[in-house]
């Protein structure tokens, strides 16, 4: 088998046979010593060993097992700009040259192949359009998640008016404060009919920046951020003179839909650009 593999295809085979299996790992070195200790079969002080032990074995785990599934993906996808890209978001690898990627396991046979396939780095991805993505989409705030956020937040306001009652006044206060944004900003959601991202193989439009063709463009993507114990995806592109960061979280689109939108429209642009 050559090149005959999709990159959604091979990044199914990294997140069921690397991500899922390093989580299962680390999640069973936890709880496996409170339920050893729960049958009396280890000392209590044994507990205490399960983050290290889980951290090291999910570590020696993925050392080999990213290795192992970057040598087949990239002998067998085609497009390998796209699958490195995608496949560093997914947590399958790290990125070529990091601290853990210099700790990854491999054998003389990995290196020799890996070494071996850095040409096919040299060569730009063959744009495949999908011809299911129309000629234009609209993303819009999901109302579903509006209509979630409002009850949240009228049930927070109601809470704070309960608390008023009871001469609980200052939590009251951050209580109707914080319920009372939320609903309204909710509100606002609601009843908005514009959409916040317009994309084509014209280019981008969103609520807050005007229309820009894609030659104006760069950098588009969907990054993730860690603000303390959340995650946020946001929608983000650079222009002359500026750049977009739009939150996607309350809109009716996943990041790997949008991603694939991107890739979509900006290869359909660059095609009729070389027609």
């Amino acid at each position: 088998m050559f090149e005959t593999v999709s990159v959604d295809e091979a990044l199914h085979r990294g997140t069921t046979h690397v991500v899922y299996p390093r989580t299962s790992l680390f999640f069973l070195s936890l709880v496996s010593p409170i339920f050893l200790r729960a049958a009396d079969l280890i000392p209590l002080s044994y507990i205490f060993w399960g983050i290290p032990v889980g951290l090291l074995v999910t570590w020696l785990y993925w050392a080999v097992a990213s290795t192992k599934w970057k040598v087949w993906a990239y002998d067998n996808v085609r497009n390998v700009h796209e699958l490195q890209k995608r496949a560093i978001k997914e947590g399958i690898i790290t990125s070529d040259g990091s601290f853990w990627d210099s700790t990854s396991i491999k054998s003389a046979d990995d290196k020799q192949k890996l070494y071996e396939l850095q040409s096919k780095f040299d060569v730009p991805d063959v744009f495949i359009d999908d011809l299911q993505v129309p000629a234009e989409t609209q993303i819009f705030y999901s109302k579903r998640k509006s209509m979630f956020s409002l009850m949240m937040g009228l049930l927070l306001l109601l809470g704070g008016i309960v608390l008023m009652i009871y001469d609980q006044s200052i939590p009251g206060i951050v209580l109707i404060a914080f319920g009372g944004f939320l609903a309204f900003n909710e509100v606002q959601h609601l009843t908005s009919s514009r959409a916040q991202i317009i994309i084509n193989a014209e280019g981008i439009e969103t609520a807050k920046e005007p229309f820009r063709p894609w030659a104006d463009i760069c950098d588009e993507d969907v990054v993730t951020e860690q603000h303390g114990k959340s995650t946020t995806h946001n929608f983000v592109y650079s222009y002359d003179g500026g750049s977009e960061d739009i939150d996607l979280a309350p809109m009716d689109i996943t990041r790997h839909a949008l991603e694939h939108l991107l890739l979509v429209y900006r290869g359909r642009s660059e095609q009729k650009t070389k027609h």
